[in-house]
């Protein structure tokens, strides 16, 4: 199981590092992938945060190599939406029913994935008149679970958000075990 996390400088820091605890503590290995090299700086409430390695460039990373992709919230989704190789990423988990989770203003890459649009997702005020133009189908929920996709809205309103993603990702986990199962005694 591997995770491909997509940041550039000005990701909700706590957004990933929520998740990054969980992921660490149930041995689930993850990428982060970004278009700048070496460090990418998170924002942190109201300042500037830590510092973060990126472990594999956007450029060479094959959405293939993943089994979820996670896009934390934050002021660099304006840089993500300019880069070419971003909307691969979130096509293919779209067109391949891969689990794909967004966090707040994260939401708004789904619009590169006109598949994406089948799906109810929750969304930020700021985004709902740009999703809704494009027919996707809109929740009040703040977090939203459809098909292989979660969309969480305020991510920062949940104490437990790192256990929430590890059970949606473990959700993928299970049901890649049961799939193998099932192939081994058909076959």
């Amino acid at each position: 199981m591997k995770i491909a996390i997509l940041v550039s400088t000005g990701f909700t820091e706590l957004d990933l590092t929520h998740l990054q605890k969980h992921l660490i503590q149930n041995k689930i290995s993850f990428d982060l992938i970004s278009s700048q090299s070496g460090l990418v700086q998170a924002w942190h409430q109201k300042t500037w945060g830590n510092y973060y390695p990126i472990t594999v460039s956007l450029n060479d990373a094959l959405a293939t190599d993943y089994d979820v992709l996670f896009v934390p919230g934050g002021r660099h989704i304006s840089k993500l939406m300019d880069h070419g190789h971003i909307a691969r990423f979130i096509k293919y988990y779209s067109l391949n029913q891969k689990k794909a989770i967004y966090l707040g203003e994260a939401i708004e890459l789904l619009t590169l994935s006109k598949d994406a649009a089948r799906h109810v997702i929750s969304t930020p005020e700021s985004l709902k008149t740009a999703l809704s133009e494009k027919s996707f189908d809109l929740s009040d929920d703040d977090i939203c679970e459809s098909g292989h996709l979660l969309t969480i809205k305020s991510p920062q309103q949940h104490n437990d958000l790192g256990q929430k993603l590890v059970a949606f990702i473990s959700k993928k986990i299970e049901q890649s075990s049961d799939n193998s199962s099932t192939f081994q005694k058909a076959a």
